[in-house]
C-alpha cells in the first residue's frame, strides 16, 4: 500500500509572511538561498515544530498525525469490509419513523440495487446516478449500490429549486435519479428543464404513502428477492483512483461547481478520521444522530461513510428538528455528535422545544461520549461525563476558551479539545485528553488543563 504523505498547509511566501526581510544572498552551485529567511524559519520551528521551510517549497506546515496508509480499494469494499463483525447490529434506523436495517440487510441490498442498475437499467462506468434525498437509511443504500455498480454519484441538496436541480443533472450528465416521493413532482420538472428523460426511484417514508405515477419504486429495485448476485460485472478499467463521487460547492463566489473525489479520496479521509477518532463497535456500538446533511462532503464522508466502515449506527433525520434531535439522543442513545455551531447552540437555546430545558442537558449527559464542533469562536460547552462511560473524548477544534468560574464540579468541554475540570477558571491548553476509568472511579477522576499545557488526574476532593 502507499503511503500518503502528511497533510501539508502551504503558507504564504516569506515575504508576505514575515515581511521583506533583509539579507545577503548567497549563490551557490544549486540555487539562491535567502540566508534571513533560512534564520527566521529555523527559529520559527523552534517554537512551532510543524511549521518547515526549505528552498524549493518555502514555508509549509505538516499535521501533528502520523500518516496513513491509503486502502487502494473501491470505495464499497473499503466501507464493508469488516461488516460481518457486526452484521446483525443496526446500521440504520430513522428517527422519525423507526424504520431500520442491520448491516446484513443494508449490504444485501445495496448490492441488489448494484445488479439491477447494471442488468435492468443498463448503466455501467462512467455513467452518474444522482441522488436527491434528505437523509435516510436508504441514502447509504443508494449511494454504495450505485458506486458497486461502477458508476460515480453526484449528490443533490433536496430542498434546490427546479432550476437549480436541472442544472446540476445537465452538467453531471446523470442518467440516473433517486428522490423522495414527496420531491418527486420537483425532479420531474427538473428532468424536463434540463432536457433529460431520466427514470426516477422514489423512497417512500411509510408503507402507506403513495408512489407517485410514473416513478420506480426504490424499495422494488433494492429488493433482495429474485436477485442473481453473480450477474454484477465489475469494468476492467476499474481503478481506486477513477471518479466515485461528484458533489458540487455551494456557490459562495457564483455558481456551484462539480468536485471530481476519486475512490482513494474520499477512503484516506475516511482514514484520517477514524485514526483521530478510533471506534471499537465489538466492545460498544456507538449512535451517531445524523443530522448533517449526506448531501455535503462532511455528513457523507465524516458521518455516514466513516461511521458504516466503523460498525456505528446512523440515527437518520431528514431534517434537524429540537424535539428530533432530542429523540436521537435519548430514545436512540446517540453518544458521538457531529455538529455545527447553529445546531448546537439551537438545541441548547431553543425555548420552542417541547423538550424543556433540563431534559435536553439530561439527554445529552445521560449518553452522549464524544463530540465534534466545527471549528468556531464560541463559549466553552459544559457536559457530565456518564458513570459507566469506557471514556471519553470531546473535541472542539479552534481557538482556545476560558472556563466560567461557575462550572465548579464540572467537566467542561474547551474551544481546544481538552476536557477540563474547572477550579478558578483557567485557561485550557491546546491538546487531547483521555479519560479512563468505570463506574464511580471513573466519575470521580477528571482532568485538569493548565495554561501551560500540563495535564494531570485529580480526585474530586481537589487538585
Amino acid at each position: 500500500m502507499n503511503m500518503y504523505p502528511a497533510q501539508m498547509l502551504r503558507l504564504r511566501s516569506a515575504a508576505n509572511v514575515f515581511g521583506a526581510a533583509a539579507g545577503r544572498r548567497i549563490t551557490t552551485n544549486r540555487r539562491q538561498r535567502n540566508t534571513a529567511s533560512v534564520e527566521r524559519a529555523q527559529s520559527i520551528n523552534e517554537r512551532d515544530k510543524f511549521l518547515h521551510y526549505n528552498a524549493e517549497d518555502g514555508y509549509y506546515k505538516t499535521s501533528p498525525y502520523d500518516p496513513i496508509k491509503v486502502p487502494n480499494v473501491p470505495l464499497h469494499e473499503y466501507v464493508w469490509r469488516d461488516f460481518k463483525k457486526w452484521e446483525n447490529s443496526t446500521a440504520a434506523v430513522c428517527v422519525i419513523t423507526d424504520r431500520q436495517y442491520t448491516y446484513a440487510q443494508l449490504r444485501d441490498a445495496s448490492a441488489a440495487f448494484a445488479v439491477r442498475l447494471q442488468t435492468k437499467f443498463k448503466l455501467f462506468k462512467p455513467d452518474v446516478l444522482a441522488i436527491c434525498l434528505p437523509n435516510m437509511p436508504e441514502y447509504p443504500i443508494a449511494a454504495l449500490g450505485a458506486i458497486e455498480a461502477g458508476l460515480a454519484v453526484t449528490t443533490i441538496n433536496p430542498i434546490y429549486t427546479p432550476d437549480e436541480i436541472a442544472r446540476q443533472l445537465k452538467f453531471s450528465d446523470a442518467k440516473f435519479l433517486v428522490g423522495s416521493a414527496q420531491g418527486y413532482e420537483t425532479l420531474r420538472e427538473a428532468c424536463q428543464l434540463s432536457g433529460k428523460q431520466l427514470p426516477i426511484a422514489v423512497v417512500r417514508s411509510t408503507a402507506g404513502e403513495a408512489l407517485p405515477a410514473g416513478a420506480i419504486d426504490f424499495f422494488e429495485v433494492m429488493s433482495t428477492e429474485n436477485v442473481r448476485y453473480d450477474e454484477l460485472r465489475i469494468a476492467k478499467d476499474a481503478s481506486p483512483e477513477d471518479m466515485v463521487f461528484l458533489p458540487f460547492s455551494s456557490g459562495t463566489t457564483g455558481l456551484p461547481k462539480g468536485v471530481v473525489l476519486s475512490h482513494n479520496n474520499i477512503s484516506s479521509n475516511c482514514e484520517q478520521v477514524q485514526d483521530a477518532l478510533p471506534i471499537d463497535s465489538l466492545q460498544f456500538q456507538d449512535t451517531l444522530p445524523a443530522v448533517l446533511p449526506f448531501f455535503h462532503i462532511y455528513g457523507l464522508t465524516v458521518v455516514m461513510l466513516s461511521k458504516l466502515g466503523q460498525g456505528s449506527r446512523l440515527a437518520t433525520m431528514p431534517a434537524f428538528k429540537p424535539d428530533d434531535f432530542i429523540k436521537a439522543l435519548d430514545t436512540y442513545k446517540g453518544s458521538i455528535l457531529n455538529l455545527v455551531p447553529p445546531i448546537g447552540k439551537r438545541v441548547v437555546h431553543d425555548k420552542s422545544s417541547q423538550a424543556d430545558e433540563g431534559n435536553r442537558r439530561r439527554a445529552a449527559r445521560r449518553h452522549v461520549r464524544r463530540c465534534a464542533y466545527w471549528p468556531a469562536r464560541c463559549r466553552a460547552v459544559h457536559a457530565e461525563i456518564p458513570k459507566d462511560a469506557l471514556h471519553a473524548r470531546l473535541r472542539h477544534d479552534g481557538g482556545l476558551a476560558r472556563c466560567p468560574d461557575d462550572a465548579h464540579g464540572q467537566y467542561a468541554l474547551c474551544l481546544d479539545g481538552r476536557i477540563a475540570r474547572q477550579h478558578g477558571g483557567e485557561d485550557c491548553a491546546a491538546g487531547w485528553v483521555r479519560l479512563e476509568g468505570r463506574g464511580s472511579a471513573h466519575h470521580r477522576r477528571a482532568v485538569r488543563a493548565r495554561a501551560t499545557g500540563d495535564v494531570r488526574l485529580f480526585e474530586q476532593s481537589g487538585g
